[in-house]
């Protein structure tokens, strides 16, 4: 049986004699032929004494490294190389590129509002019903309580924070690069070649 909770008391010995039936009744279930499922009791108790061990070492190991780490003044801290580095404003730490995702944000010209409560169920809640999935409401411009939320502009991202372009047909089509094959062997390795 699975339920340990009962009422009735029961030794430990026979605890463990109904945990071994358990096993070995879904272990020649499941693997028929193995050397598992033809265990007998004394070798499933060297076995489960074993795992109760290593369990145990695991767990002294743990505690050990944190009383090493408690004893060095707590965990040293991570240098932060990017610390010092002055940036433009509006720009972040991903190739120096104009994006939100920095800390003076709100310096961008158009800044969107929250979205309305229909635009949010309509991109999350509605959409999340369909086969599409559900999605962030686009920022827009703020507009008048008169006009629908989905005929107002939507505001334009810079392009690193542009996450759903839609890829042209010359994106498509046309090739990213063309390189010259007398360039090529500049551009790798030689043991590559």
């Amino acid at each position: 049986m699975a339920y340990y909770s009962k009422k009735a008391w029961m030794s430990p010995e026979a605890r463990e004699n109904e945990k071994y039936h358990v096993v070995m009744n879904s272990m020649r279930r499941l693997f028929p032929k193995s050397e598992v499922a033809k265990m007998d009791k004394t070798k499933w108790l060297a076995h489960r004494q074993a795992v109760v061990e290593a369990h145990t070492k695991q767990l002294e190991r743990a505690v050990k490294i944190k009383e090493e780490v408690l004893s060095k003044g707590g965990q040293q801290p991570i240098p932060n190389r990017l610390k010092e580095k002055e940036f433009p404003e509006n720009h972040g730490v991903v190739l120096c590129e104009k994006t939100i995702w920095c800390p003076k944000w709100q310096l961008k010209e158009e800044v969107a509002p929250w979205p309305t409560l229909p635009e949010m169920k309509w991109e999350g809640d509605d959409r999340a019903k369909t086969t599409v999935g559900r999605f962030l409401p686009l920022p827009r411009e703020p507009g008048s309580a008169a006009v629908a939320w989905h005929n107002l502009r939507v505001l334009p991202a810079w392009p690193f924070d542009d996450v759903r372009k839609i890829p042209t047909l010359e994106d498509i089509l046309l090739p990213v690069d063309e390189i010259d094959e007398d360039i090529v062997p500049d551009l790798l390795n030689s043991d590559l070649l």
